[in-house]
């Protein structure tokens, strides 16, 4: 199967960052084994786009890589919250260096998260409906 760029890109970044990546505060799904099954790239791929679960030939691989998945956006949002702390000394880009090498969307995310939440603890500093 052919994946997209950003899919190829992605699916490596969760591949590097598993090991670190492990706590998301939920419970991740047990996956289907069968040893004719899907690898783990394509069952992971169909569940990402569909919500579809296959049974695969790597089970484990696959909960390691959507436990990492939940882990980085669970990292993205309790970064970008402290980071609007005012005890907080450090810097988007210290934050970044957590991550092997992440694709652009982590970034954004984090900026995203980091006025999200500057908004809601700032409500007076927010004008002109922006």
């Amino acid at each position: 199967m052919k994946y997209s760029q950003r899919f190829e890109e992605d699916w490596k970044f969760y591949l590097n960052n598993k090991e670190k990546f492990t706590f998301c505060g939920e419970e991740i799904i047990q996956w289907p084994y069968d040893v004719n099954g899907k690898d783990s790239k394509y069952c992971f791929h169909k569940f990402d786009s569909t919500g579809k679960i296959l049974p695969s030939s790597e089970p484990e691989l696959i909960r390691e890589v959507l436990r990492c998945k939940k882990s980085i956006n669970w990292h993205i949002k309790e970064y970008a919250d402290g980071l609007t702390e005012p005890y907080w000394l450090g810097t988007l880009n210290e934050l970044l260096n957590e991550f092997k090498n992440p694709p652009y969307w982590v970034e954004q995310a984090m900026r995203k998260q980091v006025c999200k939440f500057w908004r809601k603890k700032h409500p007076h500093v927010v004008s002109n409906g922006r």
